[in-house]
């Protein structure tokens, strides 16, 4: 397990999911790869998001096949197509690092 920790650049918005208070998304790195991403401003809070960076970073030490967390950058020029009101709304207070 690599020490370090992974700083991504969102580049793209590809898919929003209506699930659970965190209304997660898909995003496409500056790197070219997808991530499943919990918004810093949803309702889950950032207990939650602690948990789940934890929760991976666990299983990676002990080797089960979970992902590897990574930081997401959300800057205001992120490319999110045709969104709705609410979702646009999410990302602007999401704007800086996610997990």
């Amino acid at each position: 397990m690599a020490d370090n920790v992974n700083v991504i650049q969102g580049r793209k918005v590809l898919a929003v999911s209506r699930k659970g208070s965190s209304m997660p998304i898909t995003i496409e790195g500056n790197d070219n790869n997808t991530y499943f991403l919990k918004l810093a401003g949803s309702l889950s809070g950032p207990l939650a998001h602690i948990c789940d960076w934890l929760s991976c970073r666990i299983g990676n030490c002990i080797d089960l096949p979970t992902p590897i967390p990574s930081l997401v950058l959300i800057h205001e020029n992120l490319d999110t197509g045709p969104l709705d009101i609410e979702m646009k709304d999410l990302l602007l207070k999401s704007r800086g690092l996610n997990l």
